[in-house]
């Protein structure tokens, strides 16, 4: 059933003949209409499909969609009409002297490799928060549970520490440059709190590095005109914390200094304005550089993990999940990058390319103003001077500057 001026308009309808079947007009590429079922319990529809090709040949195809209503459980359904599959005959085993072909017990993974990705917190079931991936665009959006997802930093991300850098490493060194406008060819990784209005919150939403599994270190930075705030940097420890305006969302620069797999452990939370705490936790799989993603497992893994980071002083001790990695401590950055090439070159952080897209979002601000002191920075977050970063602002975008700070862990909600 479809709405046309607000008047329902029937397609299909198993109890009126009249509505068997129906046309889809010519040039439709995609119709979303609503479905209706009576009753629960699992009902079996077969539908057939057909068009007369431009030559006048006449094509069909017809299947049998098994649909679980309601409380049924879908994994006790047989897909189909219902019926058993009947086995296909056994071969006669012929011996073999060869080794057997090893199997793969890796989980399918949901491989994002381009494009817009949100690290969103939603409202969960019973009022929770769900910490989620969101794949695509506002009118598009495809929603992964982070476990799920492995994310590719290709080679074309690859570029050189510059001077302004060097907090990641040796100035001319590499490191895979994710920026915060859109790149063609690489993913453009955002943050999105939506999903819970100002009105339903305490303060912002915050977001935890609980602990970075990988080869080198991870960096987040906010790379705008209005804000070049380092969020997150796990070479001078972690965990790593920020809060982010209820109800927007923005685009901050990821920086990973050396190629392999990273698996970062956040955690995403909030106090409703009942009082009530809520709070996710899932980890996310980076493959970066030049490694084939679809061998990397999603979620929590079981790579080597370099030493442990000593916390800076005076940080909460507690444990993360998993080891930090390695460091490699140094001065906040003195001013942004601007845009690397889409070329996949490895060229200079510092190098002026044009951008696709663009932009910290559409209108969100990243902020750590008036959080009552649960956020409030360290000085580890130094600011770098705005008048020298590269304008990465949409129409009617606005950043602001987002605080971070050591967590206690216990600090967040449960």
């Amino acid at each position: 059933m479809e709405w046309s001026d607000q008047e329902p308009v029937r397609h299909l309808d198993s109890d009126d003949p009249a509505h068997r079947s129906f046309v889809l007009p010519r040039g439709t590429e995609r119709s979303a209409p609503t479905w209706g079922f009576a009753a629960e319990g699992v009902h079996r529809l077969t539908l057939t499909v057909s068009a007369t090709t431009a030559d006048g040949s006449k094509v069909s195809d017809t299947e049998t969609l098994a649909v679980a209503v309601g409380s049924t459980d879908p994994t006790q359904v047989r897909p189909g009409d219902g019926s058993t599959p009947t086995a296909a005959p056994t071969p006669t085993a012929t011996p073999s002297t060869s080794a057997p072909t090893p199997t793969s017990t890796a989980p399918a993974a949901y491989l994002i490799d381009d494009g817009h990705i949100d690290l969103a917190a939603r409202p969960g079931e019973g009022g929770k928060l769900a910490f989620q991936i969101k794949d695509g665009t506002p009118r598009n959006p495809r929603w992964h549970e982070p476990d799920d997802v492995v994310i590719h930093v290709g080679p074309a991300a690859k570029r050189r520490i510059n001077e302004a850098y060097a907090f990641l490493g040796t100035p001319g060194d590499p490191v895979w440059w994710l920026p915060s406008s859109h790149i063609a060819g690489l993913v453009w990784p955002g943050w999105s709190t939506e999903g819970f209005p100002a009105s339903r919150v305490r303060g912002g939403i915050t977001y935890r590095l609980d602990s970075l599994q990988g080869p080198g270190t991870l960096a987040v930075v906010n790379d705008n005109s209005m804000d070049s705030t380092v969020l997150v940097n796990s070479g001078d420890g972690l965990p790593d914390a920020f809060e982010h305006t209820a109800g927007s969302h923005s685009h901050s620069a990821w920086a990973f200094t050396e190629e392999g797999v990273y698996r970062t452990a956040f955690t995403v939370a909030a106090t409703l304005t009942d009082g009530t705490k809520v709070s996710d936790t899932a980890t996310i799989a980076w493959a970066v550089g030049t490694l084939d993603p679809t061998t990397v497992r999603p979620g929590e893994g079981t790579e080597p993990t370099a030493p442990a980071t000593a916390p800076p002083s005076g940080t909460p001790t507690t444990a993360p999940t998993t080891t930090p990695t390695a460091s490699r401590p140094g001065p906040a950055p003195a001013l942004p990058p601007s845009a690397p090439t889409p070329t996949g070159t490895d060229s200079p952080m510092g190098t002026e390319t044009p951008r696709t897209g663009g932009g910290s979002g559409n209108g969100g601000r990243a902020t750590g103003g008036s959080t009552g002191g649960r956020l409030a920075s360290t000085g580890a977050a130094a600011l770098l001077p705005a008048g020298l970063a590269i304008a990465a602002v949409c129409a009617g975008a606005v950043a602001f500057p987002v605080a971070r700070r050591r967590e206690d862990p216990s600090d967040l909600a449960p």
